[in-house]
């Protein structure tokens, strides 16, 4: 009298199953390789994110009003130590990035765009005198 239990038996009519196909056909396909920046050189721009954020919010007219994180919060400063030194070109570019709005790029863009890229050359040329 061992009968398997059968759901089925004790709704008021068949269940629909047929997302759970697509899923699990989604979860087995592969997603496409994002590329970042090597995990080895995000800390050091992470560093320099900080002492710049530091140095940025001290020097503003009012830091006691305005926090430290409407500038960069931690999750923008992760996004931009990961992005790869080939997709930031441009200021415009680390606001599309951060998802940031105009007043934000235009107070803040260029200063961290001239310190990601003067990282990626200090990067660069560290990594070929060390060859």
């Amino acid at each position: 009298m061992n009968r398997p239990f059968n759901l089925c038996k004790y709704l008021p009519g068949a269940l629909f199953t047929e997302g759970m196909q697509k899923e699990k056909e989604s979860e087995t396909t592969k997603k496409p390789n994002t590329r970042y920046r090597d995990k080895i050189d995000r800390p050091p721009l992470d560093s320099r994110l900080i002492k710049w954020l530091k140095t940025e919010h001290a020097g503003s007219k009012h830091p006691h009003v305005e926090p430290i994180y409407h500038i960069l919060t931690v999750a923008y400063r992760k996004k931009l130590s990961m992005a790869l030194p080939s997709s930031i070109k441009q200021p415009t570019d680390i606001t599309k990035l951060l998802g940031e709005c105009d007043d934000w790029h235009h107070r803040w863009a260029l200063k961290l765009y001239n310190l990601v890229t003067r990282y990626n050359k200090d990067l660069k040329a560290y990594k070929k005198s060390n060859k």
